[in-house]
């Protein structure tokens, strides 16, 4: 690799890491204050995109161990943020729902940065956000597990008219 691609690709790392510093340094803060983190920040979020997923659904969605999903939710079940009822067709499979007060501090953190996201996008143009959508898609698909499960949330999102398909013929 020639030296100014590889500059140019550590630039390109710096921002991504500048930039997500931006996206979660408000919401880190409201965590921290009230002793959760990014984790719980993560459940929070994708819980509340669809009440009432598995834990295995988390477990698959996050790419993530049952013990690990278990240690990070073990703080928002004492702290009343989300609560396990068993299935109606199945009483050992149990599903995960936010509380009024997990909803509200979602709301508070994921709102954080919807705004930071809204206020760049605008800043940026719908050139830029649909560019910038179609890197982010083409990243995710690098991962080593879990790139289609990320994908189809993204795409089963655009099903719902919310979002453009990274996908689309026209963008290839």
């Amino acid at each position: 690799m020639l030296p100014s691609r590889v500059d140019a690709l550590n630039e390109a790392l710096e921002l991504m890491h500048f930039g997500f510093r931006a996206l979660v340094h408000g919401p880190d803060a409201m965590l921290a204050a009230r002793g959760l983190g990014r984790a719980q920040h993560r459940l929070l979020y994708f819980i509340a995109r669809r009440p009432g997923r598995s834990v295995q659904e988390l477990v698959e969605l996050l790419s993530v161990t049952r013990q690990a999903l278990h240690e990070a939710i073990a703080p928002l079940l004492s702290g009343g943020f989300v609560e396990l009822t068993p299935a109606p067709d199945d009483r050992r499979r149990r599903l995960v729902t936010l509380t009024r007060e997990g909803a509200a501090l979602e709301e508070a953190l994921s709102g954080a940065q919807r705004a930071t996201m809204a206020a760049v996008f605008a800043e940026a143009g719908p050139e830029a956000e649909a560019r910038w959508r179609e890197v982010m898609c083409a990243l995710a698909r690098h991962l080593p597990q879990g790139g289609d499960m990320t994908l189809r949330v993204y795409e089963g999102q655009q099903a719902s008219g919310r979002r453009p398909s990274p996908r689309s013929p026209a963008r290839r």
